[in-house]
Formats: C-alpha cells, structure tokens, sequence
C-alpha cells in the first residue's frame, strides 16, 4: 500500500489501488512514487541525493532483470517447440492427458500411439497431435519410433 499524504492511500497521483493481483510495478508506479516522495517530503530533512540514486539503480536493475526473464521465457518456448517438432513424422507412444469422470474423480488418460503430424504450444507446455488419436502432451511420450 503507497502512502500518498496523510489518510490517503493507493497509488501516487491517481488514488488508483495498486495491482494486488501481480504483485508488481510498472516503470510508470516506480516514477509516481518518487514524484510523491519528493512532494511530500519534510523540508527541513530532505531526502538525500544518495537515497534517490540507490532509489534509481535498484529500479533499472529490476528492470533489466524483468527483461531478462522475458528473454529467457521466449528462449525456453522456442526450445520446446524445437524438441516437438523433431517428434514430427515419428511414431510415438503416450498417455492422452487424464480427465474427470462424472462424479468428480479423476481418470488416467488412456494410452495412444500414433505418427505425430504437428506441434503446439499451448499454455507454456508443448503438444504432439498423434494421427486423429488426439493430442499428448511431450512429457507424456513415453517411447519414439522411426515411422515405417
């Protein structure tokens, strides 16, 4: 919770609350609540340059860390598909992905086996599609053959 003056709370200038859902800060919320430190501070016991600095250095090395990890996010994804797609044209053996019976409880998926004809990647995982015997996920193969 940012402090904006006394008994007023949210982010600086807007009175917007922050974004709990995250739990993160964008560039914009860092530069509002330095803007309200300045504003707000004690003039007679001014925050000292050195503070302000440290302030900065530690945001732009948050920043370049947040960059990094998109970068490495997008290296990994391509990574994955790079391995799905040497499935493709193979034959593969796997457990389709477990489901719910109607009362709620969970049933292993059911063992297929198949030449793979494509690759997706869908939320962060990667998927062989096995003929028309639906799809596994790359983790679930659990034997790979040259198809015939």
């Amino acid at each position: 919770m940012i402090v904006n003056a006394p008994g007023r709370t949210g982010t600086a200038a807007t009175g917007k609350q922050a974004d709990r859902s995250t739990g993160t800060a964008s560039k914009a919320d860092f530069l509002r609540l330095l803007t309200e430190q300045l504003r707000h501070q004690d003039p007679l016991n001014p925050m000292e340059d050195k503070d302000m600095m440290a302030q900065l250095a530690q945001f732009s090395a948050l920043e370049e860390t947040q960059k990094m990890n998109q970068t490495l996010t997008r290296l990994t994804a391509g990574d994955q598909m790079a391995q799905g797609a040497a499935f493709l044209g193979k034959k593969v053996t796997g457990a389709l992905p477990a489901s719910f019976d109607a009362y709620g409880n969970a049933v292993a998926g059911k063992t297929v086996s198949g030449v793979v004809e494509s690759v997706a990647f869908r939320n962060g995982e990667v998927f062989l599609k096995i003929g028309g015997n639906g799809e596994i996920p790359l983790s679930a193969a659990t034997t790979v053959e040259t198809a015939r």
